[in-house]
Order: structure tokens, then C-alpha cells, then sequence
């Protein structure tokens, strides 16, 4: 008896201590539950796709969550007839392979008030999917405003051809989302400049700082303009289920898409024209490979305290005074295999005219077979002996999109003190 009282002593404490503990999880869980149902506003919208061959918004007809559809008995009953059908076409070739495109961006330095409006993202998110061409079919929301986990917004369109996927941090003013399609069309220039202009929401200045700067007589820093990263690659299986299908027939499959499109970490990559002329694709995409250079090191070489007034004392950055070591890098790509990239294209160049040149003791007519860039025919235009020099390309497209998007390639500044294009003279061909 005295060994049972003694033991009831020492576990009735430690039984009474672990069944408060069990008891406290299962509160915590039930607040947890409570906080996402009770304090988390959820939002469905439903669009029903009527069909057809569009596929486009036009074809939807929206319906709010709770609305009863008239049709749905009807539905219902045909569901076994469309499953035999089904069946029946499964070998016949299907509007969307087993393949797509994935896009996925983020940004940050995006307006606080943009990032916890549910309405003003689900608008973009629309819009976006609207402008991309791609088939609504619902989305569903989640306004975490009042939680103490996320305090953002969390949205997911749900697409015929696949799904766009949205998350809001309304305090580090930061948005990420991505947008898989397993249709066909371009993905990266249509989508882009869009999302840029929908969700990239610059920062607003606080009122109460910026009077408590005009009291100081102080000019404050504007605030930090979003910045974007993005990514892109391809998904699924082409191969055996697409017809028309080739390894080599799709740029992206190429080093643009390898070493460009897939790589989220290029600063400021923007696709400054991806277009097909007669001949072939071109692609041009500026961008700064942290590996050897940094967004921060490019801002600071736009900034010159030379001009400043205010600012006698203070010197001008290393990276203002060599401006030219850190501006962004274009690359060229022809059918989605690289040519040339403005950060080496001088030597490059070089090393493929000099020394042909410097092999003839007096070089005065030139042919350059190719060459769309103009950076081989301004090499040729510094040797002084040259009285001639034709460049025969068969893209003339070409010429004028390099002459547009890569006009350093072709700039003979440095060889006669003017900023004339070699590519204007009437010698091209």
C-alpha cells in the first residue's frame, strides 16, 4: 500500500502535466483551424468554357461560387456518354500534347497597398491571362490580410491549358508567381511586358517622411524601382507525341533557352526582340550575369556627382567613371544559337578581320559575306588603305533589327569623331 501511494504521488502530477500538454496542442490547432476559416477571406470565381474553337475570354461565361447551374442534371447524365467518346479519340491527335511552357517570376520593390488588394490582383491575374491567350476556367483566393502567417494575398487561376499561380508579401513588398501552359504559342514576349506592367507596382513615398523632409529642406531618395527575375523552360514530353516535333526547330531549345531562358539569376534580363524574319529567328536579350558584374555596380555608373551641385567634395564613382565596364550585355542569338555578345564582341571582331587584312600589303576593296552586325565592316573601315567595302547579307531584316537593337556594333565613333552607322552607307547590299 505504502508503494502504491508513493507511486500515485510521482505519476499523478506527470499524467495530470501531460493530458494539460495534449489538451493545449489540440487548442492550439483549434485556434489554427479557426484562424484560417474564420479570419482568411476565401474568394471563388467560376467561368464556364462554352467550347468551340476560340478558346479565347470571349467564349467563357462567368458564375460566382453558389450559383446553381441549371444544366448540371443534364451534365451529369451526359458524363458517361462524353467518357465512351473519350475513349474513342484516343488516338486521334489532342489539342494540347503532354507538354508546355512554365514561367516563373518574381518580383520585388512592389507597392505595399497593391500587394494586399485582393481585387487589384485578381484583376491583374485576369488581365494577364486575357492578353497571354490563354482559357480562364476558375480561379480561387485567399485575402491572409488578417493572419498571423502570410498577410498577403494568394491567388490560383485554374486554365484550360493549365494553371497561373500568384503569392503576395505585402511587408518585404514582395510578389512571386508562375504561369504553366501547355499551349503553343510564345510564352516570354507577349506575357512578360504584360505582368511588368499589371503587377510591378513602383513604391509611393509616406507622406509623413516626405513632409518631414520638406521641413528639413531635404531631398529625399526616390524609392527603389521593382526589379524583376524570371525564368523559362520547357515541361513534359514532345518527343513521340508531337508530330511535328524536332530537336532542332524550336530556338529555345537551342543556348537561348539553356543558357538564358532558364537561368533566374540574370539581373535585369529583358528579351529586346525576339522576331522571325525570311531566313531565320532573331533574338536579342540584354541582361547582367551577376558572375561578373551587379545590378548595384550598373546603377551607381549612372550616377556622377561631377554635375551635382550639392556635392563638391564628393568624388565620382569608380564604376560612373568607367561606365562602359558595367552596362548590361546584349547577346545576340540566330535560330537560338549565340553569335556574339556586346561584352568581348570588340575583340571578337578583331581577331576575325585583322589579320586577313594585315596579311594583303594594300587592301582596297573588301567583301564581307555576312556579317548583318556591321561590327566585321567597321573593323575593315580602320584600315585606311580601304577605298571600297561591300557587305553582302542575305537577311536584310537582320541589318535593320542589329541596326535598331545593337546600334554599338555598328557605331564608327571611335574611328572618324562622328556617330554614323556603317550599316547606312549605301554600300550595304
Amino acid at each position: 500500500k505504502n508503494i502504491m501511494i508513493v507511486k500515485s504521488l510521482i505519476y499523478g502530477p506527470v499524467l495530470l502535466a501531460f493530458g494539460s500538454w495534449v489538451l493545449s496542442i489540440a487548442d492550439a490547432a483549434r485556434v489554427t483551424t479557426q484562424l484560417y476559416e474564420n479570419e482568411s477571406t476565401a474568394t471563388t470565381h467560376t467561368v464556364h468554357y462554352s467550347g468551340g474553337g476560340g478558346g479565347g475570354p470571349s467564349s467563357l461565361d462567368h458564375e460566382e461560387e453558389g450559383d446553381e447551374d441549371e444544366d448540371d442534371e443534364d451534365e451529369d447524365d451526359e458524363d458517361d456518354e462524353d467518357d465512351d467518346e473519350n475513349v474513342s479519340n484516343k488516338g486521334k491527335a489532342l489539342l494540347h500534347q503532354p507538354s508546355g511552357q512554365h514561367l516563373l517570376i518574381d518580383i520585388k520593390n512592389v507597392n505595399y497597398d497593391f500587394l494586399r488588394s485582393q481585387d487589384r490582383i485578381v484583376e491583374a491575374m485576369i488581365e494577364t491571362i486575357s492578353l497571354a491567350k490563354q482559357t480562364l476556367l476558375s480561379y480561387h483566393c485567399h485575402d491572409n490580410r488578417r493572419t498571423r502567417i502570410v498577410g498577403g494575398v494568394s491567388c490560383v487561376g485554374i486554365l484550360l491549358e493549365s494553371h497561373m499561380a500568384v503569392h503576395t508579401f505585402p511587408t518585404d513588398g514582395i510578389i512571386i508567381m508562375d504561369l504553366f501552359t501547355c499551349g503553343k504559342g510564345e510564352l516570354v514576349g507577349p506575357v512578360l511586358p504584360v505582368v511588368e506592367r499589371l503587377f510591378a507596382i513602383p513604391e509611393e513615398e509616406e507622406e509623413e517622411e516626405r513632409q518631414r523632409q520638406e521641413q528639413q529642406q531635404q531631398q529625399s531618395p526616390p524609392p527603389t524601382p521593382p526589379r524583376m527575375l524570371w525564368s523559362h523552360k520547357r515541361r513534359g514530353f514532345r518527343e513521340g507525341f508531337d508530330p511535328n516535333w524536332s530537336r532542332w526547330s524550336d530556338p529555345i531549345d537551342q543556348g537561348l533557352g539553356i543558357d538564358m531562358y532558364r537561368r533566374h539569376d540574370l539581373d535585369g534580363k529583358v528579351s529586346l526582340v525576339s522576331e522571325q524574319t525570311s531566313f531565320q529567328h532573331v533574338d536579342v536579350i540584354e541582361m547582367i550575369d551577376p558572375r561578373y558584374s551587379s545590378l548595384g555596380a550598373y546603377e551607381r555608373s549612372l550616377l556622377s556627382n561631377d554635375d551635382d551641385e550639392n556635392n563638391d567634395e564628393s568624388p565620382s564613382s569608380y564604376e560612373s567613371r568607367h561606365a562602359e565596364m558595367y552596362r548590361p550585355d546584349k547577346v545576340l542569338f540566330l535560330d537560338g544559337v549565340q553569335q556574339s555578345t556586346l561584352v568581348g564582341e570588340t575583340e571578337y571582331h578583331e581577331s576575325l578581320v585583322h589579320p586577313a587584312m594585315f596579311a594583303h600589303p594594300n587592301p582596297k576593296r573588301v567583301a564581307i559575306i555576312g556579317g548583318g552586325e556591321g561590327a566585321t565592316l567597321r573593323e575593315v573601315l580602320r584600315h585606311t588603305t580601304v577605298e571600297e567595302a561591300f557587305m553582302i547579307e542575305i537577311d536584310g531584316e537582320l541589318v535593320e533589327l542589329c541596326k535598331r537593337y545593337l546600334p554599338e556594333w555598328s557605331s564608327c565613333a571611335d574611328i572618324d569623331d562622328d556617330d554614323d552607322d556603317d550599316n547606312d552607307d549605301d554600300g550595304t547590299t
